[in-house]
């Protein structure tokens, strides 16, 4: 039908096997040839010996959505058996509705940094990403204030972890997951999180280098005059 076209992505699959009770059973799958001419698609199956069941997909075209919310596909099916034709022609309608409401709630989490010691000094500069419990990244590159806090909003019910991959200057990264859970009831979260500050190393006295000098006491001269 006019207003789609069909899709060359996808192909066609024609699946065989029985049909009975207005009910299509399959068995099985076979790769036909086809041609696209325009807005036809010719398949060629040969010689068929059980019931099958063609899969295709058409686009509908974006200008169609401002003059139309139905596309209609009809198929022609012809071949022989014991020499007389056997014709079958069938219409499906899609129709599309852009219309629905809904009502939601959104949450939002709150991570709070601190010094692991202290378990009070806030610690800006620490970088997070944010992932769903499947693995799937929501946000990255969130960083902690100068209160050692940073916020994401707008976050869908469901399960989450954070992941520091950027630790605060003198501070070890700490690359364990944080999870927690945004619900209905509880659409509100503060995690906290903690860093150990760095040991700085060992500073290694320098050793004095020692000089070696020989000394011998100094004896005073003396000039004795003898008399005359």
């Amino acid at each position: 039908g006019p207003g789609q076209h069909f899709d060359t992505s996808r192909g066609l699959v024609v699946h065989t096997g029985t049909y009975d009770d207005n009910w299509f059973h399959a068995t099985g799958t076979i790769t036909p040839s086809y041609q696209v001419n325009g807005n036809q698609v010719k398949i060629s199956l040969e010689t068929i010996t059980t019931a099958i069941q063609i899969d295709l997909w058409t686009n509908p075209t974006s200008a169609s959505f401002e003059t139309t919310d139905s596309w209609t596909n009809s198929v022609v099916a012809s071949g022989k058996q014991g020499g007389s034709g056997a014709p079958a022609q069938a219409n499906g309608t899609i129709t599309w509705r852009n219309g629905g409401s809904g009502t939601g709630q959104v949450g939002q989490v709150t991570l709070i940094k601190q010094d692991q010691k202290t378990h009070q000094q806030a610690l800006a500069g620490a970088v997070f990403s944010l992932y769903r419990a499947d693995g799937t990244l929501v946000h990255d590159d969130l960083i902690t204030d100068t209160k050692g806090k940073l916020t994401s909003t707008q976050l869908l019910v469901g399960q989450y972890y954070f992941v520091e991959t950027k630790a605060p200057k003198g501070y070890k990264l700490n690359a364990t997951h944080l999870p927690f859970t945004i619900t209905l009831d509880k659409p509100q979260v503060t995690v906290k999180a903690y860093d150990e500050k760095m040991t700085p190393p060992p500073v290694t006295p320098s050793t004095p280098s020692s000089e070696s000098s020989s000394s011998k006491p100094s004896v005073p001269s003396s000039s004795v005059t003898p008399p005359s």
